[in-house]
């Protein structure tokens, strides 16, 4: 009887070092829980970046839009842009910060922002199968005469109108 309770707690401590062995290392992928609201025309950055900090150079990475059928907007393969199965409607407009990458930043920058830009973004690490989701939020000034948004913080914005300033926490349904 005395061996049953010697064997159980063994199981859990033998279990909890593994647990830690196993674990120990692991970057965790980052992006924004709070979607990015930007105008069209505008230049904008999806936030994505490892924690702690991986160099991701030599991966292979994929930038694609999850509403559509994940089509591609920039892949990073061999160390380079695979531009190949980019979809022609960003060609010249997304690029990575390539000096960034060492310290695990994925970020992508997209310009000259579009109406048919708005939707969800998955940012990907192939090798490793990591991945998030950023939603990006593109309006015109002409659906809001008189208004205009100016990012204070990742998360929060201003918008302002006849020269008052409200400070709103932008949430999706």
């Amino acid at each position: 009887m005395d061996g049953l309770f010697v064997k159980a707690p063994l199981r859990t401590i033998a279990g909890l070092v593994l647990l830690v062995y196993y674990c120990r290392g692991q970057s965790q992928l980052i992006g924004q829980h709070e979607p990015i609201i930007a105008r069209v025309g505008d230049d904008v950055i999806l936030p994505c970046h490892l924690n702690p900090v991986m160099d991701v150079v030599g991966r292979t990475l994929e930038w694609s839009r999850s509403d559509r059928n994940n089509m591609f907007v920039y892949v990073w393969r061999s160390g380079q842009e695979f531009e190949k199965v980019k979809h022609s409607s960003y060609v010249g407009r997304t690029s990575l910060f390539i000096d960034q990458l060492s310290h695990g930043n994925i970020s992508l920058k997209l310009s000259k922002l579009k109406l048919s830009d708005r939707g969800t973004y998955r940012c990907f690490i192939v090798d490793d199968k990591k991945q998030t989701f950023i939603q990006l939020i593109v309006g015109t000034p002409e659906l809001h005469p008189g208004l205009s948004t100016t990012k204070q913080r990742c998360d929060w914005f201003h918008l302002k109108k006849k020269k008052k300033t409200q400070k709103i926490n932008v949430s999706m349904f």
